[in-house]
């Protein structure tokens, strides 16, 4: 029970490293363009605690923060932007009402899959590959398809965690977004591997 080395003990310092990044995560991204970096810089350090490879999480999120910050920061207003005009052009489609209206806003929300499916891998992949900023989306397109029983895993893991935290159990919420990247990190050093 006292040996600092049993399954226990190394679970609980997992969870309050995972605590401690989620916060470092929340604080980076108050500014809301700061989202793609500091989520970069989570992943960067979640695919390192689930190998057992890291010790200085506060010293490595900063590093990565600060060195993926420019692709990071590019990539989270594309996809924002890619987004918000899936979005738009879906609630368009809804509102004519005729049958190729109807159509196009099915093959919207079918790219709405595609792309919740993809922002899974997204800045994972920038944090562990240099590439350039159209490689690193078109490899996260790649993955998400290619892999696509892990990606839905994923986004379930993703949407079972915050419905818990956010409607269940809301004092986990120092958990956060922290926990679906330290679980979701397990599938990803697979693929990755």
């Amino acid at each position: 029970l006292f040996n600092m080395d049993n399954p226990f003990w190394r679970t609980m310092g997992k969870l309050v490293d995972v605590a401690w990044l989620n916060l470092l995560w929340l604080v980076c991204s108050i500014p809301i363009v700061t989202i793609g970096p500091s989520t970069t810089a989570l992943y960067y350090v979640m695919l390192k605690l689930v190998r057992d490879e890291e010790s200085h999480n506060t010293k490595s999120f900063f590093r990565s923060f600060k060195q993926n910050f420019k692709q990071g920061l590019i990539i989270w207003l594309i996809m924002l932007a890619v987004l918000f005009f899936i979005i738009i052009d879906i609630r368009a489609y809804r509102s004519f009402g005729n049958t190729i209206s109807t159509v196009l806003s099915f093959v919207f929300l079918g790219l709405l899959i595609v792309y919740v499916l993809m922002m899974n891998y997204v800045f994972p992949v920038l944090s562990k590959f240099d590439n350039t900023i159209r490689r690193t989306i078109q490899n996260a397109f790649i993955m998400s398809i290619r892999h696509i029983g892990w990606s839905l895993l994923m986004s379930v893991v993703f949407l079972g965690i915050m419905f818990f935290l956010l409607w269940i159990y809301p004092p986990l919420l120092i958990l956060g977004y922290g926990l679906v990247a330290f679980i979701n990190s397990y599938v990803l050093a697979h693929i990755f591997d």
